[in-house]
């Protein structure tokens, strides 16, 4: 991914903004991190939250999230519940922190390469 520059990010912004509520939702503290020069920092929160907020025990079941034990009506019914899967060794978790850690790179936060 290249570099995203801070004129970029305000231009997406106003789109997210005006036409996509949701999207702005999920992807704007990201951009609005590049546009305040703060994206080090949003990187090091959404890493911090994978590592305490996301559990080290494995499921249950060996399923994918989008099982039907895990649906998503039953996570919006636990999400404050111990049995809520937000666990490391989840797919979502693992492909997430794989593109997070490639993103550094590309946004020139972190220098060494060798982690892509």
């Amino acid at each position: 991914m290249d570099k995203t520059s801070r004129e970029q990010a305000l231009q997406i912004l106003e789109v997210l903004r005006k036409g996509q509520p949701e999207q702005f939702t999920a992807f704007g503290p990201y951009y609005q991190a590049i546009v305040d020069g703060k994206l080090p920092e949003y990187y090091l929160t959404e890493l911090k939250r994978r590592r305490y907020q996301y559990s080290d025990n494995l499921p249950e079941l060996d399923v994918p999230i989008d099982h039907p034990e895990y649906s998503y009506l039953k996570l919006e019914a636990a999400h404050n519940h111990s049995s809520y899967p937000l666990m490391k060794c989840r797919r979502n978790v693992i492909v997430g922190t794989s593109l997070t850690l490639t993103d550094l790179v590309g946004q020139e936060i972190v220098f060494d390469s060798t982690i892509q």
